[in-house]
């Protein structure tokens, strides 16, 4: 009788011994009992434990639309200086048998004046709308087949300015560079119209008033005179 309770305390104490061992083994599995996909689900940058796995692809960089390039352009081109009355530039012509490089001013009626085309509103307008307004007359006038124009900010440019007034093509105001004539000047506001006396053109400087024979200086431009800021042209109507 002892033997026989002794053999069931011995066969139940390894039956005992064998549950334990299970059920801590299946404690110990429990974590490797979650995929490496449900890693990566929960966390698609985790890199997922284990030889052989497969990390999931990092998502795609968005790009920018189209629209948001374009719109960005049209930004920068608003935010480019916008010309009032007064202002100076240079405008350089590019692209033609002969480049130009002319300094303009926007006049009291809000116009600049290049040669060969009518005067251009340019007040209220941007660097590049008034490139391609100029760039347009002179390609719809015929006088170039193709230009490119280029035009310099008024903050690199000088304040200093003359007036051509009277019988010119383009009378206003214009920027003075250094070494500007009488005659470039003339030159710079389109030159006489048909009813210009270029034997008495006045030069007016300070109060102080010269008389100019302009034909005869056209025949020798060693006595061409140098302009000054500030002085006034007048090239007055021929008498007969």
């Amino acid at each position: 009788m002892k033997l026989r309770v002794f053999g069931w305390l011995v066969a139940l104490g390894l039956l005992g011994g064998a549950g334990c061992v299970g059920g801590s083994g299946d404690r110990e599995a429990a974590p490797s009992e979650v995929s490496p996909l449900r890693l990566s689900r929960t966390n698609p940058y985790a890199v997922p434990a284990g030889p052989g796995a497969r990390a999931e692809p990092a998502p795609a960089t968005e790009s920018r639309p189209a629209e948001d390039v374009a719109t960005v352009g049209l930004a920068g081109d608003r935010n480019l200086y916008t010309f009032k009355l007064g202002d100076q530039m240079v405008v350089y012509l590019r692209g033609i048998p002969q480049e130009q490089q002319l300094e303009m001013l926007v006049d009291d009626n809000g116009l600049v004046k290049l040669p060969l085309i009518e005067p251009i509103a340019a007040a209220g307008l941007t660097t590049t709308a008034l490139e391609n307004r100029i760039q347009d007359a002179y390609i719809r006038g015929a006088i170039y087949r193709a230009v490119t124009v280029n035009i310099v900010v008024p903050s690199q440019v000088s304040t200093k300015s003359y007036f051509v007034r009277g019988e010119v093509r383009s009378p206003g105001r214009y920027a003075l560079t250094s070494g500007v004539t009488l005659l470039q000047a003339i030159a710079a506001a389109g030159g006489y119209t048909d009813f210009a006396s270029t034997r008495s053109v006045t030069l007016m400087r300070g109060g102080r008033k010269q008389d100019v024979n302009v034909r005869s200086m056209e025949k020798d431009p060693s006595t061409d005179l140098r302009l000054e800021d500030g002085d006034v042209v007048i090239i007055p109507r021929s008498i007969w």
